[in-house]
């Protein structure tokens, strides 16, 4: 059996005479691509691209536009007059206008574009940066920020992302509504530390155990085996946890909750780091520890 596919040609099966279809392509792609240049170049600043992948797809396109439109032959003597930057979540246009140190007037010759994107990347909220040289004084920014996954608490608050580096201060309240890492420990800033990781994956792992958001996550120093600890809504005991395996211990908790031990109301601290066990400190140094087998099987 043999298979025919029909491909479709122009109108009445007439060619066009003069122009081939790889050139006729290549106008089509051109128009496409000049009117993508003039609607990004109307394009209010309030209504960017809100993230480096679709402003990546912009750049890329706009880089093809200004290589088929005029080659690598436009003047670079034309003065920066505008500056447009796609991708932002938390800081404004002028924050990243600041950090780049473009002044207007500036000839474009003097902006090198890879030396702007490493300029940018010294902010500390800005992890990826391109930019982009474009006729009639345009440099267009794209930007990935930094994601604040908590706070951490301590001589001073700094945001820290998921992978546990601290990589600004803040105020207490510009954060508001993340979760809340306090501790003494002082822990050196733009560098990942496996304990805040730790503590800020908490949250979610919480979550994922059915208990309730923590009202306090606190670490303790390097040097002190409690480690890392919480505390959790309509519970006054401080509950322990100590280092790894934290899936584990937050099963072994909810099973506790679950079991409505009556030594739980007066209990002061719930310490999760002895294996298949919870030993609960109550009132008058009298303690309670039982198995997990035996007290909370699920």
């Amino acid at each position: 059996m043999s298979i025919r596919r029909k491909i479709g040609g122009t109108s009445g099966g007439r060619r066009s005479h003069g122009v081939t279809r790889i050139e006729r392509s290549a106008q089509a792609r051109r128009q496409r691509a000049m009117h993508h240049l003039k609607r990004v170049r109307n394009r209010r600043e309030a209504a960017l691209l809100p993230s480096l992948g679709i402003a990546s797809v912009g750049l890329a396109l706009i880089a093809l536009v200004a290589g088929t439109w005029i080659g690598a032959s436009w003047a670079l003597d034309a003065e920066l007059e505008h500056v447009s930057v796609q991708g932002l979540r938390h800081l404004s246009s002028a924050d990243v206008v600041a950090a780049s140190g473009l002044v207007a007037g500036t000839t474009l010759e003097t902006v090198d574009p890879a030396e702007l994107a490493t300029q940018l990347e010294t902010h500390p909220w800005i992890e990826h940066a391109r930019a982009l040289r474009l006729p009639s004084g345009l440099v267009l920014i794209g930007v990935r920020e930094r994601e604040a996954a908590a706070t951490l608490v301590g001589t001073e608050t700094w945001a820290i992302d998921a992978n546990g580096t601290p990589f600004d201060r803040v105020s207490s309240e510009s954060l508001e509504g993340l979760p809340r890492i306090v501790t003494r420990e002082r822990f050196e800033p733009g560098v990942a530390h496996g304990s805040l990781a730790e503590a800020v994956s908490l949250p979610r792992q919480l979550a994922d155990h059915g208990l309730p958001a923590a009202v306090e996550i606190g670490i303790t120093a390097s040097d002190d085996p409690e480690g890392l600890w919480l505390r959790l809504p309509d519970i006054a005991a401080r509950i322990v946890l100590g280092r790894g395996q934290l899936d584990e211990k937050l099963d072994r908790l909810a099973r506790v909750l679950d079991a409505e031990l009556p030594e739980l109301a007066r209990a002061t601290r719930i310490d999760l780091r002895f294996s298949d066990q919870a030993v609960l400190d109550v009132p008058q140094s009298q303690s309670w520890t039982a198995p997990q087998s035996q007290s909370w099987t699920a």
